[in-house]
């Protein structure tokens, strides 16, 4: 191995021509050595950040307890099954048969996705899925906002406990991931 002479890049190409100007060497680090470092002070912590979010995600995700995910998935396998939106409301008792505009469709055909797959672990799995993202989407602008991870992680645990009932199987999920992106 040796440094060249136009670049700090360490080689180890039989081509390469050995360096036989004045020009002191520059010694590789050991390859073990780069990646030990770029753990401890890059990904890392970052990654233990996120990490410690599952318990709180896994926390929610066993507790299926909003009548409006029961409903969404009901909505979203209507929509599987006619093949398109539906224009009138199926299920009210006081308004069936009136017009009703579906706002989330897509989350609900997910759900529908999820529970024909899985039942409602499924259901759970999805919802714990989106929430997990979305902390790890939070982790990440903070990263790139120049945060440390330590106190980020006290913020997203905090914020995670205190949202804790928002953080149901809902379409707010959705904006919880979308919203990071936008930042």
């Amino acid at each position: 191995l040796h440094a060249s002479r136009d670049s700090n890049i360490c080689s180890s190409d039989a081509r390469v021509t050995p360096v036989t100007s004045v020009a002191p060497r520059r010694a590789c680090p050991p390859v073990a050595t780069v990646h030990r470092v770029d753990l401890a002070r890059g990904r890392g912590p970052w990654l233990l950040a996120w990490l410690a979010v599952a318990p709180i995600v896994a926390l929610r995700a066993g507790t299926l307890a909003e009548s409006d995910t029961f409903w969404q998935t009901r909505t979203g396998e209507l929509i599987l099954d006619l093949g398109r939106l539906p224009t009138a409301d199926p299920f009210s008792w006081t308004a069936a048969g009136h017009p009703w505009t579906v706002n989330s469709w897509g989350f609900d055909v997910l759900l529908a996705w999820a529970y024909r797959s899985g039942g409602l672990p499924a259901i759970a799995l999805a919802g714990a899925v989106l929430a997990f993202l979305a902390a790890g989407l939070v982790l990440l602008v903070a990263r790139r906002l120049g945060a440390g991870p330590l106190a980020t992680t006290v913020v997203v645990q905090g914020a995670a406990l205190a949202q804790l009932t928002f953080l149901s199987v809902r379409p707010q999920l959705v904006d919880y991931c979308v919203i990071p992106v936008l930042v």
